[in-house]
């Protein structure tokens, strides 16, 4: 007998298909895709690219806070409501000046009305009962230094605190510009236990 079909959402922060952070973040549903198969349930498998989609800039005009609605009509309310149907989020990105690029931080931002609606309107457009379960994957293109992925992480926690979505683990990666991803076997099979990891413990939350 089937169970309930699990939804995942993939946002890949990279305007390309094929960087570090993308692939990295397919190995980590091929885990998921695994992990599905052998529990017999059925992934339902959204990509959000931010680079493709319409976004407007926030303008911290605070409309939100009044309505829980945005002024803008672009693609931010569609993927609020993907994000409010989702099961599992993944959050992949390359580092751009110390930060995630601006395309996805322009979406991050957007969510303001999903914070407002929460906090200071009480009438949530989210549902702050669902269980949502979320991972962050973060590539530098350089040599590992101090501070390279605070920005990243501090901004991913606030992403998925926002979007009621418990952030399970974080994985970050330096010195890409120097690594061939077809050569680092070990690596991607990392990134697929990962995988598999993340959707055994949402099937089985006691795990």
């Amino acid at each position: 007998m089937k169970r309930t079909p699990v939804r995942i959402t993939l946002i890949q922060g990279s305007p390309r298909e094929e960087s570090y952070s993308s692939r990295l973040c397919q190995e980590v549903l091929r885990g998921c895709q695994e992990e599905a198969r052998s529990r017999n349930v059925d992934l339902i498998e959204t990509l959000v690219r931010p680079s493709d989609k319409d976004i407007q800039a926030c303008i911290a005009c605070f409309h939100c806070d009044r309505t829980g609605e945005c002024i803008f009509r672009d693609d931010m309310p569609e993927l609020i409501k993907l994000f409010d149907n989702s099961d599992l989020v993944l959050l992949a990105s390359p580092i751009f000046f110390n930060g995630f690029p601006s395309t996805v931080k322009k979406m991050i931002d957007r969510c303001q009305p999903i914070w407002a609606s929460k906090y200071m309107l009480d009438r949530p457009i989210i549902d702050r009962e669902k269980r949502r379960l979320g991972l962050i994957i973060g590539c530098g293109g350089a040599p590992e230094y101090e501070d390279q992925f605070t920005a990243l992480k501090t901004v991913g926690k606030m992403f998925f605190k926002t979007i009621n979505c418990k952030l399970i683990a974080e994985r970050t990666l330096a010195n890409t510009d120097n690594l061939n991803l077809d050569q680092e076997e070990q690596l991607r099979q990392e990134y697929f236990q990962q995988g598999q990891k993340l959707m055994e413990k949402y099937l089985l939350p006691d795990n």
